[in-house]
């Protein structure tokens, strides 16, 4: 059993402050995909025209998306992204190192400016050449778009678009409407995923034949928006998988030190 006063158990408790903002995203996102599901059990298709072009008509969901998601979009990237800060304060108060101006330096522009500064550097050399590891990898890019994400969330709301997705075209009940007689078909090419105010071809048979399946409803980050039409779930999960992994290699990193 590790002793309350050991340098192990003062790490893994420091680290307890971003461990419980990295259980607070999980939650929240949780939370949306509740939401999402409980939209798909509502929402319905109708098709609107398009002005100037009678060949095609807009996809229209009813109701709209909540208006909740958004908000908690923005709540579970904000947990996520302050669970790096709140890991170099920890880091700072086990190496005994002033906290003040210390937060995790995500942009090329703060590590750049801040890792070479005598505040960061007294966090320790190993402590530096990690950061330095994970500012490189792939880990280090998700870290920027995460950020710049909570900077969004803090100027406007998150911008998203709800989609679902649908089989595009049925063809057993395409042909059997034509030809009269029951065909069984089905074609896993024509499954696509289709946001609201996507354009279809207007043709009462397609439309007749257009089936969204029972898969639950997503919401896609903005074309203007980090992670640009992604699925913001994935994401999310994603995020959060890889600043747990960047929390796990700090933590370790300090306990085999022996802080």
């Amino acid at each position: 059993m590790t002793e309350p006063h050991s340098p192990r158990f003062s790490v893994v408790e420091r680290f307890g402050g971003a461990r419980s903002k990295i259980g607070r995203a999980i939650q929240h996102l949780a939370e949306l995909k509740a939401a999402l599901d409980a939209y798909s059990q509502i929402v319905r298709v109708r098709y609107e025209a398009v002005e100037n072009d009678p060949l095609h008509c807009q996809m229209v969901f009813e109701p709209g998306q909540p208006d909740d998601i958004p908000l908690i979009i923005g709540d579970c990237a904000h947990n996520i992204r302050s669970s790096l800060d709140l890991m170099v304060g920890a880091i700072a108060a086990i190496r005994q190192v002033p906290p003040d101006r210390l937060a995790y330096p995500i942009t090329p522009e703060n590590f750049s400016r801040d890792i070479p500064t005598a505040r960061y550097q007294a966090l320790g050399d190993d402590v530096i050449s990690l950061m330095k590891q994970i500012h490189f990898s792939e880990v280090g890019r998700l870290a920027e778009q995460l950020h710049l994400l909570d900077i969004v969330d803090k100027h406007r709301l998150i911008v998203t678009a709800v989609g679902g997705m649908f089989q595009r075209l049925d063809g057993a009940a395409l042909l059997t409407q034509m030809l009269g007689v029951r065909v069984e078909v089905f074609d896993e090419d024509n499954l696509l995923f289709d946001v609201d105010g996507s354009i279809v071809p207007n043709d009462p048979r397609f439309l007749s034949n257009l089936r969204r399946t029972e898969s639950p409803m997503s919401t896609l980050f903005g074309h203007d928006m980090p992670f640009s039409r992604r699925h913001a779930p994935d994401v999310l999960d994603e995020l959060i998988t890889a600043v747990s992994t960047v929390l796990d290699q700090f933590q370790s990193l300090l306990l085999n030190a022996g802080t």
